[in-house]
């Protein structure tokens, strides 16, 4: 009988699932927000002229993967 009441009832396991779904939807919508937020990004990165982007240091290839964070900052270096 000890054990029984013991452990916790079904209310238990349904707050652990809905824990888990609450934490995918959360991990969805942060993962959606950070690809809006990148893509706006790159948008007004890609409407910059050349000049403006050789000003802030960026080629037109270079434009996603300086949103996105994947660039060396050691090559930046030399400018600061």
């Amino acid at each position: 009988m000890s054990t029984i009441s013991g452990t916790p009832a079904n209310g238990g396991w349904t707050r652990s699932r809905g824990g888990a779904l609450f934490g995918a939807v959360k991990s969805w919508w942060v993962a959606y927000l950070t690809h809006r937020m990148e893509r706006t990004a790159m948008v007004h990165l890609q409407r910059l002229s050349d000049r403006e982007l050789q000003d802030i240091g960026l080629t037109r290839p270079q434009i996603s993967r300086a949103v996105r964070a994947e660039l060396d900052h050691r090559s930046f270096a030399r400018w600061y």
